[in-house]
C-alpha cells in the first residue's frame, strides 16, 4: 500500500537493536583497533601485538560479511543466503582465530587448512549473494539477482575444487575468469536496477488511485498522530508554564 509505505518504514526506533547494528558497531571498533595497533607497532617498531592486529583484520572483515547478511536478514528476503552467509563467517573466523593464536598453526592437518579456506571463501560468497538481494528489482529486472546468483556461487564451487585438488586446469582457470567478469558486472547493474526500479515504483504509485479502505486506514493512523502530537504540544507547553 503505497500511502502506508513511509509509515512502516519509519517503525524502526533509533535505538532499536538490529543485526546491522551490531555488525556495524563490531566493524567499528575491529577497525579503530586495527588502525591504534598498526601505528603503535609502527611508532615503537614491536612486533609483539601482530596477533592482535590480525585478530583485529579478521574481526572486520567478518563483521562486513555479518552486516551484508544482517540486511538481508531483516528484509525478510532470500532467508537462506543470509543465515547460511551468517553461519560460515562465524566458523570461518574462529577457525582464522586458531590458525593465529594457536602456536605452530601452519602444522595443522591439510583438512583444516582446507576447510578453513573453503569455508571463508563461501561465506564471502553467501554474504556477498545477501547484500544483493537487498535490492528490490521490478520483475523486468529481476533476471540479473538470478545471473549474479549463479556466477557467484559458480566462482566459490570452482575455487573450492580448487582448493581441494592443489591445482587447476586451464580451462578452469578461463571458467573461474568469465564468471568472475559475470559476477562483477552484475554487481554494478543491480544497484543501477534498483534505482531505476525505485523510479518506477513512484511512477506507478502516483498514477494508482488507491481504495476507500487504503484512505480511510491512512486517515486513522494521521488522526492518532494527530492526537499524540497534540499530547505532546499540551505536555511541553505545562512544564514550561511551571518553569
Amino acid at each position: 500500500m503505497p500511502l502506508t509505505a513511509a509509515h512502516d518504514n519509519a517503525s524502526l526506533k533509533p535505538g532499536q537493536f538490529t543485526l546491522r547494528r551490531l555488525f556495524l558497531y563490531v566493524h567499528i571498533a575491529a577497525v579503530a583497533c586495527s588502525a591504534f595497533i598498526g601505528i603503535g607497532q609502527i611508532l615503537t617498531g614491536n612486533d609483539d601485538d601482530f596477533r592482535v592486529l590480525l585478530t583485529a583484520v579478521v574481526v572486520a572483515v567478518a563483521s562486513i560479511c555479518g552486516l551484508a547478511c544482517g540486511s538481508a536478514w531483516e528484509s525478510k528476503r532470500a532467508r537462506v543466503f543470509p543465515l547460511g552467509g551468517l553461519a560460515l563467517t562465524l566458523v570461518g573466523a574462529v577457525c582464522l582465530l586458531v590458525m593465529i593464536w594457536v602456536p605452530r598453526p601452519l602444522n595443522s592437518p591439510e583438512w583444516f587448512l582446507k576447510s578453513t579456506a573453503i569455508v571463508c571463501i563461501n561465506a564471502v560468497a553467501l554474504s556477498h549473494i545477501s547484500l544483493l538481494c537487498v535490492a528490490r528489482l521490478a520483475p523486468r529486472y529481476s533476471w540479473a539477482l538470478l545471473v549474479a546468483i549463479i556466477a557467484i556461487l559458480a566462482v566459490a564451487t570452482s575455487v573450492s575444487a580448487m582448493v581441494i585438488a592443489e591445482n587447476a586446469d586451464e580451462w578452469v582457470l578461463r571458467w573461474v575468469a568469465v564468471a568472475v567478469i559475470i559476477d562483477a558486472v552484475m554487481s554494478v547493474l543491480i544497484p543501477i536496477f534498483h534505482l531505476l526500479s525505485r523510479e518506477d515504483a513512484r511512477g506507478q504509485s502516483r498514477n494508482d488511485t488507491p481504495s476507500l479502505a487504503v484512505i480511510d486506514e491512512e486517515i486513522a493512523r494521521l488522526e492518532l498522530r494527530l492526537a499524540e502530537l497534540r499530547r505532546l504540544r499540551d505536555t511541553q507547553g505545562h512544564d514550561g508554564a511551571t518553569q
